[in-house]
């Protein structure tokens, strides 16, 4: 598709695509602590707005199969409630991660943000994100669920529970916008900035072989005194040799 011309950083001559991605995840809780830090130390109440969940490192596992498979990432937030019927604001970070010889590299991440419900889905805008994810937009729903141990492997399943402090977690659905320039300019290089020599004096003579500019001892070969034309000027010309090239023109 073309850009409209507008404001949004694309040129109209400019091809742009979009693609899309959608990728579920599950946001295991049950590592986190499920206490609020409660906005009152006198009077701490579950329903008091300005409750703070905080949440470090919390695992991104496949939707099917949890406990099984290795995490593919972790996610790193907090969620405080807003009002006393339990709705709230939610601000996540997401690593996205994988294995390269033997070592843990993170390829992508994103970071979402927006209010919530008390209970079912909620759903949070993406701000923005690096790697392969860099520039995204969209969105990510966050389901509450409960778990069912009672298969092997264990799933989880929506249940449209409570959404602040929700002990098991989430099921994260990310609706992943992308965008890309398949026409875009050839980089242009940084000029390389080449030093000027400064002028040889002794190359500048007469027909007869005479000096016309010569340089006083101390001065760069740039402040050179023209015999010509600088003999008035003292701070050029003031030496033995700018003396005798000026001999006769002053």
């Amino acid at each position: 598709m073309f850009s409209n011309g507008g404001d949004d950083g694309w040129d109209d001559d400019q091809l742009v695509t979009e693609e899309l991605l959608t990728i579920e995840y599950y946001q295991d809780n049950r590592f986190s602590s499920p206490d609020p830090i409660f906005s009152s130390a006198t009077n701490p109440s579950l329903e008091a707005s300005g409750n703070r969940w905080i949440y470090a490192n919390v695992p991104l596992q496949p939707v099917f199969g949890i406990n099984d498979l290795p995490i593919a990432g972790l996610a790193q937030g907090f969620c405080e409630s807003t009002k006393a019927d339990i709705n709230g604001f939610c601000h996540f970070t997401y690593e996205f991660f994988d294995l390269r010889d033997g070592a843990i590299v993170v390829y992508a991440s994103l970071t979402v943000e927006g209010t919530t419900r008390a209970q079912g889905p909620s759903v949070l805008s993406i701000l923005g994100g690096t790697g392969e994810f860099a520039g995204a937009v969209g969105r990510v729903t966050l389901f509450p669920v409960g778990i069912d141990e009672s298969i092997t492997p264990a799933r989880i399943f929506r249940d449209d529970s409570f959404f602040l402090g929700n002990r098991n977690g989430y099921e994260a659905k990310f609706d992943v916008s992308l965008r890309y320039l398949l026409n875009a300019p050839m980089p242009v290089p940084v000029p390389v900035a080449m030093p000027v020599p400064a002028p040889i004096p002794q190359a500048n003579t007469l027909g007869g072989g005479e000096l016309t500019q010569v340089n006083c001892p101390g001065l760069p070969q740039s402040e050179y005194c023209d015999c010509n034309l600088d003999c008035t000027h003292e701070s050029r010309c003031k030496c033995d040799a700018g003396e005798a090239c000026c001999a006769g023109r002053r």
